[in-house]
């Protein structure tokens, strides 16, 4: 599995990017927080799964058959073990610790 790059812009804060035109959220979002803790991918998506159903978070920003964005605009956010995690429409995804 590919490390995901990671720029930390403050005291605990992250961000790192996901390919929407790519499926797996989840698994960009399980690889950051792994790299940000020094764990591996699969005990955060563990916990990961506890907040919020993976397959679904995966859909909700994927761009359409068509190449279309889902969404144009927008964000969610989760905490998964006292972590927030916010997501744009975009890809751009801000880590806090």
């Amino acid at each position: 599995m590919s490390r995901v790059p990671i720029e930390e812009v403050g005291d605990g804060i992250y961000r790192t990017t996901h390919d929407v035109t790519n499926g797996g959220l989840s698994v960009t979002i399980a690889q950051a927080l792994a790299e940000i803790e020094d764990v591996t991918p699969a005990e955060v998506i563990n916990d990961f799964s506890t907040y919020v159903d993976p397959d679904a978070f995966d859909r909700l920003f994927r761009v359409r058959d068509d190449d279309d964005p889902r969404h144009a605009s927008g964000h969610v956010y989760i905490e998964i073990e006292g972590v927030a995690v916010t997501v744009q429409a975009n890809g751009e995804i801000t880590i806090e610790e």
